[in-house]
């Protein structure tokens, strides 16, 4: 589970679980607009924890993923995998 906690009193202001997953790999955003996680499926999920809806974005990667980095602007995904990267825009 990947819990968001206010720091002024320490509440929390959203979980996400989706059924069955491990995260491996959990970052913000630069912008903070969502938490991307990168679970031992080899599923990125795009998570906004300021909205109240179940839904997010994933996308399904190939498996064996070894690492994943924003951009610092946030528009593009690297994915590591195996002896290639694979770079994903966002529009």
């Amino acid at each position: 589970t990947v819990r968001v906690f206010r720091l002024a009193d320490g509440s929390e202001v959203a979980a996400y679980a989706p059924n069955g997953w491990q995260p491996r790999h959990i970052f913000w955003d630069p912008q903070g607009r969502f938490i991307i996680c990168l679970d031992d499926s080899d599923v990125v999920h795009f998570w906004n924890p300021f909205v109240s809806s179940a839904n997010d974005t994933m996308i399904h990667l190939r498996p064996n993923v070894s690492s994943i980095a924003l951009s610092p602007d946030g528009s593009m995904l690297a994915v590591g995998n195996g002896d290639f990267v694979s770079i994903f825009r966002f529009d």
